[in-house]
Parts: C-alpha cells; structure tokens; sequence
C-alpha cells in the first residue's frame, strides 16, 4: 500500500504480524528525544484504576469516574483519549486494556482506519487552557504533565480546537456550557471512537454522543465521564449514573448482577492518590469548609451549597442526628369538590408504605394530628406539574409560641412533580380542612398560582395581602395570596434563617423532612451581575442540580407565621376526628415508619420541656 505524503515519515505499515511487533514497530516509527512521548508511555495511574475489572478493563459502552479533587480523574481520562487517538497502549495497559486487540488492528492491521476522539467541556475560557491543555501539551522536563506525543500535536488547528494525527486520526475539543440551552450542532459530524466528557455536563449532551457511537462497527464506541460530585443528590448524574453502579446510602459498589450492564462505574477519592500523605489530606479537610469535605475529599454527592445561605453548622447537627424521619402516608379519598362553592369534600386516609406510586399520585407525610385550638397554616410553592418542571411543595406548619420569639414545627408535607396546579389546589384545600380551616398561603406569581387562586377562591380560610399604592391605583386593595418579589423574597428568606436559628439555639429542630433539611443545605446566596444593566445585584436560589421548593414554601409560611400571626384562626375539628381510634392510628403509622427507618434518631423536646429549658421551671 502506498504511503501518503507526510505519513510515511513516521509510521510504517506492517502486514499480518503479531500485536507486540505491531506495537513495538509503530513507537519506534516515532521521532526520537520525546519527552511528552516518555511521559505518555511511562506513567503510572494510582493501583485502584488499574485493578482487575477496573475501569480499563470495562467494556461497557459508559465508563463513569466519580470522585475527590486530585485524585486523578481527569489525569487518568486524558491519558485514555490520547491511547486511542494514538493508537499506541503505554506500558501500565498492556495486558491490561479491553480494546488492546481492537485497537492494535485499528492502527496497522486489517481494520485499520483513522480513530476519532472528542472530549467535552464545559468551557473553552477556562477548563482548556487551565487543565485539558496542560495535560497534553505540558512540558515534563520542567515538571509538567504532557501525554501528547510531538507527532500528533504540531497540527494544530487553534480555531477549531483539532489535532490532526499523522494518520489521519482527529483529536476534538468541544466546549458546550452546561448552564444554557443545548445546541447539538458540536456534536453532529462523523461517528466517534471515544468521547470523553469532563466535569459537568447535559444529560442531553451524554444521550446523545451515546447514540452517536454506536454506528461504529469496531472498537472502543464508548464515553468516558469524569467529574467531582458537588452538584449533588438533584443532578442527573445521581440517579442516571452513580446509582447504576453504587449502592448511594453505603457508597460501595452494587453486586454485579444488581448493575447496569451498560454502565461502569468507579468512585475514588482523594485517598486514591498515594502521592498525598494522610497527614496532608487533614490539613486539606481542616482548610476546607465542613459542607465541601463531602465530596473534594471523599468523592461523595452531597446537598450542601458552595455559598450557603442558612446555618451549614446547624443544618448538618440535624441531618446527622436524623432528627426527621418518613412520617405517616395519608393520602384523600374525595368525595365532592365544588370550586364555585367552595365545597371541598374528602376523607383523610392512612395508608401503609408503597401502598401507591408517590410519583403518580398525591401522597401527602404526616408527623402530627391536627390538635383542637392550635394554629395552623398551609404555605404552597406552585409550579406547572410538567416532568421537567418544579416540584409542587405543600407545608403544613404549626404555631409555636415560646413567649420570646414565635416559630413554627412542620406538621405534614406535599412534595411532587407530576400534579396539574387545579389539583395540587384541590389536596391543598383538603389538608386545609382537616387541619380545621387552616390559612392557605399560596405564591402566586405564576401561570401556575394563578390557575390555584382560581381554584381555592372560595376556600374558606385564604391568606389576603394588601397590594402597594401606584399611579394608576391611589389606595391599597386586598389580594389572595402571597407575591414574591425583589421586598418579599429576602424578607421572608430572613424571617425564616433567624427563625430556624432561634430554633437551634434552645436544641429544637423545627423541621422533619428530609426533602426540606437538604434543600436548605442547597441553598445559595450569590453576587451577580445584572443582565439588563451595568450593575451587581444578591441573589438567592438553589445551586446547579437542587431544588428549592420546599425552602420557599417555608419562608413564605415563617413568615407569615412570625409576622401575621393574627392572621391564623384556631382549629375546629368536627366530633369524629377527636376520637381515640383516630388518634392511635395515625401515631401508630409515625411511630412504626420512625423506628423502622431511623431507630437512632435525636429525640425531639416537647414545647413544655423547651420553656422549661428558657425560663426554668415554675414554682
């Protein structure tokens, strides 16, 4: 066969011959005196890489290395992109890697043809120059770490971010932001070997590069995933990747027959790295704030914000005493529901665990029974019931006076996706008549808290604000609902931090769910700038991958609870509700799903024995 110009010089084409002499033949065919090349082909990945049945011997069409900082993730994936955009197999691979065969073929035997590599970031500014760059074009004589031979990197396309190897072989770097609207035309083109994806990413971007690899007919075709889990428990790398393969409440890798065959993963932390001493990883965990020990260090999915707004000493006390647990399931069996006259019919039922899919129908948890002459209120976050939309988040929370401050308990909670704005209005309604008549607090902002305004209008019991004076209105007039905006928003988020810390300081947790305790753990506070004009502005909102439903539906009922307490009216509760047979039923459910599932939980103190705690107790 015929060289073409340019390629002759530096590979030489070999018939049928075995793989080490193809091998052997083609680093040879290399110019001499290349220390990128020697560091390429003499590097050595920490022992947990290279284990049997690791990650180089995985041939699952996903290759997932979840981790700490400096543990050689992305190290460890530059190093696989350049083997295969090479062709050649260092020496810690060989004997080890799974497509060693498959590619030794793709390089100088029967198959051979170009290979395609393209690795993904989430942006050129940054992740190129400061970490993919260095890492094929470093230079190891002054210390660097450079694993692209001389060969394969002097052409160079630096608009297009392309290496072209001698053989014809293409080497991409693509950047598409994980914070905007995909575009999918950097992803279009001829079929991919291997893809590497670095740091965060879209699911849309991983489904597609996923299918795109598999017009391949031979080799590797698949994608390689490597990043820090701070995102959290909301990214769609949780469920989508890590629990394919990791048990997420030990952290230990799932039997082989309970994982997904199509997916690999391996989890390493900062320990990984033998060229970090234990001394110095405390060092490292004692200069880092508590919340990132979880995940730059141990590699963990966590819920904690990188700039969190509440009290992260506060709020992982709670989480690590497990002073919330599931409560008791109730769900409505409606009898009538009439919107015009505000009939809203329907019997509370207790139900056993998995009684129903929590995904399709209204489940609401319950930890305590609605109490005669208490004060009640039902705080609501709407949202529009897509799949891809927020979460519909109802609280029910209780008054609790403590003489010197006001505060709240959370009572029962409402917490789904899929659920049309009239109906999550309707269950609403409902938890509002058994709570005898309590106030219904909805934000209104949306399509969607327009849609439940209309539904509740002749509810009973609607929380009214008063709307501001403007030019076209000289006086005041009465709303339904509560309006969030750029006065209310950082008021009742304010209301509700130093509510929740009066709380901590007199050892009362006010909060049992879970759902709520890692919102609030997720919750940042941020400077930004403005995208209309030239000026910095604070906002507020959960991080990349969380919610913050349930934070919002409980600033927004503190607040009224502290502030507009005169607004709540006693409970009535009718005749049949004050039995025995009630009673026991639902405290039977809480006590059984709390011992079940958190046997070891902080035991909450009564309001009476916390008053006690305050002002001693009276003689």
């Amino acid at each position: 066969m015929a060289n073409k110009a340019g390629r002759n010089k530096r590979i030489k084409t070999v018939e049928k011959t075995p793989m080490s002499f193809l091998r052997n033949e083609l680093v040879n065919s290399i110019r001499h005196n290349d220390p990128r090349l020697d560091c390429f082909l003499n590097f050595v990945p920490p022992p947990i890489y290279l284990r049997k049945g690791g990650y180089f011997q995985s041939k699952r069409s996903t290759k997932v290395i979840v981790g700490g900082n400096r543990s050689f993730k992305t190290s460890v994936a530059v190093w696989e992109d350049v083997m295969i955009f090479t062709g050649i197999v260092p020496y810690a691979l060989r004997g080890l890697y799974a497509y060693e065969k498959e590619l030794a073929l793709m390089v100088m035997g029967e198959k051979r043809r170009p290979r395609h590599v393209k690795i993904i970031l989430p942006s050129y500014s940054r992740i190129w120059p400061e970490v993919i760059k260095p890492m094929l074009m470093g230079d190891p004589t002054k210390g660097g770490r450079g694993f692209l031979p001389e060969a394969w990197a002097e052409n160079f396309d630096p608009q297009e971010h392309i290496f072209y190897g001698p053989d014809g072989s293409i080497l991409s770097i693509v950047a598409i932001d994980p914070t905007e609207k995909l575009d999918d035309n950097p992803l279009r083109g001829p079929a991919v070997d291997h893809t590497h994806i670095t740091e965060r990413t879209q699911q849309g971007v991983y489904s597609q590069i996923l299918v795109r690899a598999k017009g391949i007919p031979f080799g590797p075709k698949d994608v390689s995933l490597e990043f820090c889990p701070e995102d959290g428990y909301e990214d769609w790398t949780f469920k989508g990747l890590y629990c394919q393969g990791y048990n997420p409440n030990s952290n230990e890798p799932l039997p082989e027959e309970k994982q997904n065959p199509a997916i690999f993963v391996q989890k390493v932390t900062m320990r990984d790295n033998p060229d970090i001493s234990e001394e110095e990883i405390k060092d490292i965990e004692r200069s880092l704030p508590a919340y990132q020990v979880a995940f730059r260090i141990h590699g963990n999915y966590s819920s904690m914000a990188t700039n969190p707004y509440f009290n992260m000493d506060m709020l992982q006390d709670w989480n690590k005493n497990q002073v919330f647990h599931d409560g008791a399931p109730l769900v409505f069996d409606i009898n009538k529901v009439d919107y015009e006259m505000g009939i809203f019919d329907g019997k509370a039922v207790f139900c056993k665990e998995n009684d129903h899919d929590e995904t399709k129908v209204p489940v609401w948890r319950a930890w305590e029974r609605p109490v005669e002459g208490c004060k009640y209120l039902i705080s609501a976050d709407t949202a529009m019931g897509n799949v891809d939309s927020d979460y519909q988040v109802a609280d029910v929370l209780k008054l609790i006076d403590f003489k010197k401050f006001i505060v709240f308990q959370q009572v029962a909670q409402l917490r789904m996706c899929q659920l049309r704005p009239g109906d999550f209005a309707t269950q609403c309604a409902l938890m509002g008549k058994f709570y005898g008549g309590a106030l219904l607090v909805p934000e209104t902002n949306t399509e969607s808290g327009g849609t439940f305004i209309d539904r509740i209008r002749n509810y009973e019991n609607i929380y009214l604000r008063q709307s501001n004076v403007t030019k076209s209105s000289e006086k005041q007039i009465d709303k339904l609902g509560w309006h969030s905006d750029r006065f209310s928003k950082p008021l009742a988020l304010e209301t509700l931090y130093k509510a929740l810390q009066q709380c901590y300081s007199v050892g009362y947790c006010p909060i049992n769910s879970i759902f709520t305790i890692n919102e609030l753990m997720s919750y940042e506070e941020r400077v930004v700038r403005d995208k209309l004009g030239d000026y910095m502005k604070t906002e507020w909102g959960n991080r990349p991958g969380a919610h913050d439903d349930t934070v919002m539906s409980m600033a927004i009922g503190s607040r009224i609870i502290v502030k507009e307490n005169f607004k709540l009216s006693a409970c009535k509760l009718p005749d049949d509700m004050l039995k025995d047979g009630y009673v026991s039923k639902l405290e039977s459910g809480v006590s059984k799903s709390n011992n079940n599932r958190y046997s070891g939980a902080k035991k909450q103190l009564s309001t009476y024995q916390l008053r006690s705690k305050l002002y001693g107790t009276r003689k």
